[in-house]
């Protein structure tokens, strides 16, 4: 189980968010990362703007807490953050859907001749092969899902 299973958050711009998940795994968990914008992060991995944090335990027995720090909230974070849990009992997601407002003062003009254009091409950073095999056939379900 994976806490909260969907959240929309609002973020500021400019500023620093934590998105934190708890999540409960019995048999253990195997396998935690999570998939921000076109990028996925295991525990420990960090850029220069996002910190994905080692798994720390929950009050609660089998249960832990997941949290990915972004340092500054830009135009480009907006968007979907889903943490992954796998365990010999199958997956678990959880979503966090980012907004993004402007401070009270905040020059939007400025802001708005920032906006970068997207990277088309997917960024794998520090992921092995086995990662990347797990969460391409996640995608997969996922959008099957989606479209049933």
């Amino acid at each position: 189980m994976v806490f909260p299973t969907n959240k929309t958050l609002t973020a500021v711009y400019g500023q620093p968010l934590t998105l934190s998940m708890e999540f409960c795994a019995n048999p253990p968990y195997s396998k935690v990362f999570w998939i921000a914008k076109d990028k996925v992060y295991a525990p420990g991995d960090a850029d220069s703007n996002i910190v994905a944090y080692s798994i720390t335990n929950a009050s609660s027995p089998n249960c832990h807490q997941a949290v990915l720090y972004m340092n500054r909230v830009t135009n480009e974070d907006v968007g979907e953050y889903t943490l992954i849990v796998r365990s010999a009992n199958g997956l678990t997601e959880g979503i966090f859907n980012v907004n993004m407002t402007y401070a009270s003062g905040y020059n939007i003009q400025s802001a708005t001749s920032s906006i970068a254009t997207p990277n088309t091409r997917t960024k794998f950073a520090n992921c092995d092969v086995d990662l990347l095999l797990f969460v391409t056939i996640l995608l997969i379900i996922k959008v099957n899902r989606y479209n049933n």
